[in-house]
This record gives C-alpha cells, structure tokens and sequence, in this order.
C-alpha cells in the first residue's frame, strides 16, 4: 500500500488533500440537505407532535436522526472514495478530478431529489416511503409518467434542482478549496498511508452509524410513541432502503379462488360455500350473564424462547430455572404438549395475531390487509382496548405501524417504558424483563381507563447474546459436560442464567397480581413462548422433533370466573399457539362471534381444528402420529420415537392443514378490505 504514495510525494498529497476536501464538503452538504428536507417535514405534518416533545426525547431524536443522516451520506460517497484511492498519481488525479465533479453531482441529485420525493410521499400517502413504492413499477410506465406530472410541480421542481446544483457546485468548489488549504498531510510515507488510513477507517464506521456491536437500522428509528416524530426521523434515502429490502423479502401472493378454499375445507370434512366461504372457521361463545356485568381484563405474555426443553434441565434445591415462576405452575393450568405457532418470534406473533404463515407480512404490501383470522376482532367488538406492550423498539419489523393497522388500540414500546422508568436496564435487543412487567403492571393499575384491556406482551432478556442485569444474582446453574456439549453457544451457563432471569420476572409478576385483590379477582392471565430455544441440535436428534417445538401453556383464572363457567382440564392435551385465543374467547366473551382455526383447551366440545400445530410440526388429533418435515412419526408420550410403518401417511392429513391456513392467508391478503385506507 505504501507504494502508492511513492510516485510523487508532491502529487500524493496535492491528491489526498483534494479528496478528503471534497468527501468532507460533501458530507456536510449531504447532512444540511437533510436536515433542510427534516425541517420542511416537520413543519408541514408534524408540528404539533414536535411541540409536545420533552427535552430528552427531542434530544434523543435529533441524534438518532443525525447518525441516519451521516451515514446514508457516507454511503453514498462510497464510490467517489474508493476511486480516489487508486488514484495518487498526477495523471490519475487529473483524470479523476474531471469525473468527480459528475460523481459529486450525481450524488448531490440523488441526496436531494429522494429528500424531495420522500416528502410528497408521506404527504400522498401519510407514511414515508415503503415497499408500495415500488408499485408504480408494475404499471404502465407512461401512464405513471403522466400521473407524476399533472399531480406534483414536476417542471417547477425540474428547474429549482437545476439552479440548486449550480449553487452547489459553486458554493462546494469554493468550501473545498478553503479546507484544502488547511488540510495538513504528513510528509513521510507511512505517516501519509497512517493518515489515509484513519480517514478511510472513520468513514467506514460512518457509513455503519454506530460504534456499538450492531450497525444503526431500522429497529433504533423508533424515538417516541407518536407515529409523527418517529416517521420525522428517517430521511428519504433511509426509507428507501428499507423499503428495497422488505420489498425485497416480501412473498409473492398468489392468487386463491373461492373454489380452492371451498375445496380445502371439503379435506377436512367442513363444508363451505360461495355465500358463506368461511362458515367452517365460525364460533359462537355462550351467552353469560356474569361475563356480560363482569368483563375481565386479560393479559397474554408471549417469552423469549421459552421452551420446555430447558425446564426439564430444572432439579428442585439443585438447579432451579423456575424462579419464582414455580409456584404459579403448580398452582394454575399448565399444558406441557403445546406447541408454538412458529419457530421465531415474529412467526409466532404473525399466526398469534392473523393467523398467516409469514413472518414478512408486517413488512410486505400486504401489512394493511383485514385478515379474516385477526384475533383482536371479537375483543374491539365487545368494547375492549386491545393494547401491544414489548420490552423492544416499535420500529422492529415494523410492528407498530402494522399492528394499528391490523386494529391495536395502544402499542407500548421500550422508549415509553423508559420514560416511565427511567432507572430501566435493557441488553441488546431492549428493555429487561423486569421493568416489561414493571410497565405491564402500571397498565392494569394506573393506566387502565373505563374499557376493559386485552393486552398482549412480547419479553426480550432471554435472548442472544444472553445477559442478565448487572444487579441480579442468578442462582448457580451446575450442568454436566454431557449436558453443555448439547448447546451451540459458547457460553451456556449465560443461557441459563437468563432463561432463570425470565421465568423468575414472569413469577414475581404473576406473584404481584394476585397479591393485589382489585386486579386478581378481574384479570386471566396467559403466559407461553414464542418458540423453543434454539441452538440445542434438535434435528440431529430426530425423536425430539416434537419436543423440540414444545413450549408451555399456562393460564390463570379468578376464581370467581370459574365459578361462573364449566372448565375442563385435561393437563396431557395437546394444543398450541392458534388455541391460545379462542380459549379466552370462549371463557371471556359472552355472545360473541369469531374466526378461528383454534379450540377451547379449557372444554371438551368439538374443534373443527383439533390439530397441534407448527409450521414444521403438527401433531394429529389422535395423538398417535404427527408429520415433521415431512415425514410421518409415531408418537410416543409426545416424542418422536419412530418412523411410520410403511404405509402410514400422517404427512396427508396435516397437509391439509397447512393447505387450508396458507390459502386462507392468501384469498385475505388479496380480497380483505385495506385498513390504510
């Protein structure tokens, strides 16, 4: 590399100067254009959000919003970097200053016309640029052409960024040769190459937006609990890329005619018709007078990987991975053959929530579809406030502006959490689970308001890289070498510790409510999660398939609830997420209509859908076999013990389920009503 500078030390640093002037001035150019296009979006649509703001949140924003600024910025003065890299010689540079001046302006057009783009977006459309976007290019392209000049000043807009690239290839020439003649670039060589090194290496940790473990992204552009100042802090080419990249991500929907899902219900011995397609999916609850008078509040906390292959780890007095949870499980209803919807959180939460199998959904055209399998329906129907509370930023995979489309009443996000408690600790992924209930509690208590409250909860702490709070001492966790050698992670007594950390906060939580008569006597409460844990080599061990999906079920109910309702529990039934609620529909909700594909685990009347189901796993009805990844099992006390004999095929008839949840999912993304509109 020193090579490079040997030519002519004269001409490397004329050259090095010149090339840092330029970046730097295009940089800060970049920045004000920015901050300019900021400024004009706050003013046209979010003022009043703004004058509403707190000293620390308006302070919080302008940070976050300036390390989006500097590095989209950055990014694109990639090119025009690298180039000048390779060009320290007098002829090279030469040639190299004619085309940068075409590069920087380039560059400058892109900053600019996305800032200005960016802008009539949101205020078409009332959301910054997502992955409709892209739409238009699916269309005719004349037409679009036509659309774009007779409803925006395309031809005013033409001339002003003429005369604003006049002025700033003025104003840029003569900022840049001010600094390069104050640029000082060490004489000796490899002090030279030491200097060019550390320019380049800070320009690389700009481009990244941040110093920490991850580089700055979607999920951190989440500041506040208003939409406005959140949608006030990505600036065009920031919300361009996430665009580009969910579209990318996004399924392709195909098209699922009434027929197919006529014929899929017919599969599964339903029948269904063109004037009531999806009578097969319809409940009705019971008519319940103390229901009716005496509307509980209901609490459903989904948990980070919790899974019941890490509790069969726990030994009473020895190893405890309980906590405080242990009594409130040999108290209430437990089911241990219960499988999570998903294997991943937002898999799991997208069936919890919709019912469609694709974790993308949130992110995809289709996030503003009315699903016919949206579990909040009946709840808004009998008045209830339905409210999203996670230890996580909103912005991640875009949940919070999906779940208000998908009819959530209130989302609660790690930032309001810490606004609340400002002593709150949080890991890499947000706030510890602590201060998640701490937030959960407030709600019930001193949030709560008139409507009764269906709230959801999305834990975070358990959760790679596994860290607990400097302040909590985790019991010690004694494991064999045979045991540590099943686990991928390096550090597994960390995976214990926040697997005990979790389940400890969810029994100390669960302690507090019921020690509190005014919300224990009114509130059913639902824990699970998301998923198993990962990283424990399940399909290297084939008979744990089943198991290896397995997390629990665990439901608590006043007793005056159960008093007023016939309840049967059956703890080795088989059930999972899709069942979760129905299950409350049927014990919460009096007269009311849903859609479901669940069953009542707290009953035993008839299921249309009486199938544990995973999306790699499902487990038949019978409870005799299932079909993993395609291959029929044999079940024995819930595990895998054996390939089916020749012959059985356990795979067709969950096959048809599958069919049905996917073409469900499909015919709503294409036909349901747009709630965005």
């Amino acid at each position: 590399m020193l090579k490079i500078f040997d030519h002519s030390k004269e001409s490397a640093a004329e050259h090095i100067r010149y090339l840092i002037a330029r970046i730097t001035t295009g940089i800060i150019f970049g920045v004000l254009i920015f901050t300019l296009g900021r400024y004009c979006f706050i003013k046209s649509f979010a003022e009043e959000s703004f004058a509403k703001l707190s000293s620390d949140e308006f302070r919080h924003f302008l940070i976050v919003s300036f390390r989006f600024d500097v590095k989209f910025v950055c990014l694109a003065y990639i090119l025009p970097l690298v180039l000048g890299v390779f060009c320290f010689t007098r002829k090279l540079s030469a040639i190299y200053r004619r085309f940068y001046v075409v590069m920087n302006l380039l560059v400058f057009v892109w900053l600019a016309g996305m800032t200005v783009i960016h802008y009539f977006y949101f205020k078409t459309y009332d959301r910054i640029i997502d992955v409709f976007f892209f739409a238009p290019f699916k269309e005719d392209p004349i037409a679009v052409a036509v659309t774009v000049v007779k409803d925006y000043p395309f031809f005013t807009g033409m001339a002003a960024l003429a005369v604003a690239c006049a002025l700033y290839l003025w104003l840029t020439a003569k900022i840049s040769s001010f600094l390069e003649k104050h640029i000082r670039v060490p004489e000796k060589t490899p002090m030279r190459a030491a200097f060019c090194f550390v320019f380049i290496a800070v320009f690389g940790m700009l481009c990244r937006g941040s110093f920490g473990t991850f580089p700055l992204r979607q999920l951190n552009a989440v500041v506040s609990n208003d939409e406005l100042v959140n949608a006030a802090v990505p600036n065009g080419p920031t919300a361009l890329h996430w665009a580009w990249k969910w579209y990318n991500l996004q399924d392709k929907i195909p098209k699922v005619s009434e027929d197919q899902i006529i014929a899929d219900f017919k599969a599964l011995g339903l029948e269904s018709t063109r004037e009531d397609l999806f009578a097969p999916l319809r409940i009705r609850t019971d008519k319940n007078e103390f229901l009716e008078q005496n509307q509980p509040d209901i609490v459903v906390t989904v948990m980070e990987s919790m899974g019941w292959h890490m509790f069969n780890y726990d030994i009473p007095e020895k190893r405890d991975l309980y906590g405080e949870l242990r009594r409130h499980f040999n108290e209430d209803f437990v089911l241990h053959n219960f499988v999570s919807g998903g294997n991943g959180t937002s898999a799991s939460l997208t069936r919890l929530f919709v019912g469609a199998p694709d974790m993308n959904l949130s992110t995809s055209a289709y996030s503003t579809r009315e699903y016919i399998l949206n579990s909040f329906r009946a709840y808004q129907k009998k008045g209830y406030k339905v409210i999203y509370l996670t230890s996580g930023p909103g912005g991640w995979r875009d949940y919070t502006a999906f779940l208000k489309k998908q009819g959530i009443d209130q989302v609660i996000e790690m930032n309001q959490v810490r606004e609340w408690f400002p002593e709150a600790t949080s890991d890499t992924w947000g706030i510890d689970d602590e201060f998640l209930f701490k937030a959960a509690y407030k709600v019930l208590k001193e949030e709560h308001g008139d409507k009764p409250i269906l709230m959801i909860m999305m834990s975070i702490t358990n959760h790679p890289p596994y860290q607990v709070p400097g302040d909590y001492q985790p019991k010690e966790i004694p494991l064999t070498e045979e045991e540590t050698k099943r686990f991928t992670f390096e550090n597994t007594p960390a995976v214990f510790a926040a697997f005990h950390y979790s389940n400890d906060q969810l029994g100390k939580f669960l302690t507090k409510l019921k020690s509190d008569p005014e919300i224990a006597d009114r509130t059913f409460i639902v824990a699970t999660g998301d998923h198993n844990q990962h990283g424990i080599a399940y399909t290297s061990n084939p008979q744990e398939l089943v198991f290896g999906r397995t997390v629990p079920f665990y439901m608590y109910v006043p007793e005056k609830y159960k008093a007023h309702d016939h309840m049967v529990f059956d703890k080795n039934r088989f059930g999972s997420h899709k069942d979760i609620l129905s299950t409350l529909a049927y014990h919460t909700l009096s007269d009311a209509e849903d859609y479901t594909l669940g069953c009542d685990l707290l009953s035993d009347r008839p299921c249309n859908y009486p199938y544990a189901f995973n999306e790699t796993v499902t487990i038949l009805p019978d409870h005799k076999g299932a079909c993993a990844y395609g291959h029929s099992r044999v079940l024995t006390q819930g595990t895998m013990s054996e390939d089916a004999p020749a012959g059985t095929d356990f795979c067709s008839e969950a096959n048809k389920m599958y069919s049905l949840e996917r073409d469900i999912y499909h015919y709503s993304a294409r036909h349901g009503k747009d709630r965005s509109k």
